[in-house]
């Protein structure tokens, strides 16, 4: 993909998440408790935040990720981000002593090392072109300290590879494009921006259905795929979770 549709593509689900003010209710709406819980203790347990911790949460204006976070983790410090202005209402309104910060991922507003976490929630994959992307992982680097952690949740090509034409990068839907990842260009496109990939496993193993009536057992088996049975896992997971140092 060439440089110019990239951009407009991107701009064009800018303008969608623009004009779209309850994008980050309806997100939270949309997934199933169980699946929401095992989704994001996977990105928090990936973070391992302290008690000083500074995590940026981008694109996280549904604020699933900042909840979690803060209902374990009193005193980090919080900020969450997104490019368009309207979702960030929602954030801002929830009580969670986050800043808010309009943002493009591909040139994040922060100072180079100002960050120790960062977390990019199905992100990712809505950026389109290798080109772009990329240019968003060297932007999440720089924020980032030295041997500060970064997770990166996307779509699993394997388990989504019927969603798009072609099987790995098209329209998901009308105002949606994203690209599907495998482990390994996950972690190619990780390497080059810099980073140490420390592992990439799959998380939500199990249907949502399943999940959800299971309740805590489905979680514990869902979250134990992913801790013991890796190889499986990324067979069989909805997304890949990737977590990164900075060198």
């Amino acid at each position: 993909m060439n440089q110019r549709d990239a951009l407009a593509l991107k701009e064009r689900e800018r303008r969608f998440r623009e004009h779209d003010q309850p994008y980050g209710a309806h997100a939270a709406a949309t997934r199933s408790r169980w699946s929401n819980f095992i989704e994001m203790h996977s990105v928090v347990s990936g973070l391992r935040l302290a008690g000083n911790s500074r995590l940026i949460d981008i694109g996280g204006a549904d604020g699933r990720l900042l909840d979690r976070v803060r209902a374990c983790n009193a005193t980090c410090t919080l900020i969450g981000t997104d490019f368009a202005v309207n979702p960030l209402r929602g954030l801002m309104e929830k009580p969670l002593n986050a800043a808010g910060v309009c943002a493009d991922m591909c040139a994040l507003p922060m100072r180079d090392g100002s960050v120790s976490h960062a977390a990019a929630v199905q992100v990712l994959q809505q950026i389109p072109g290798r080109a772009l992307r990329e240019q968003a992982l060297r932007s999440v680097h720089a924020a980032l300290a030295p041997r500060g952690r970064f997770v990166a949740l996307v779509l699993n090509q394997v388990t989504w590879r019927t969603a798009v034409p072609n099987g790995k990068e098209g329209r998901l839907n009308a105002n949606l494009h994203v690209y599907l990842y495998d482990q390994h260009d996950l972690r190619e496109e990780l390497t080059a921006a810099g980073f140490s990939v420390r592992s990439i496993v799959g998380v939500n193993n199990l249907p949502g259905r399943i999940a959800d009536r299971l309740g805590l057992l489905g979680a514990w088996i869902d979250m134990a795929i992913t801790a013991w049975i890796r190889p499986l896992s990324i067979r069989k997971g909805r997304y890949l979770r990737a977590v990164c140092t900075k060198n």
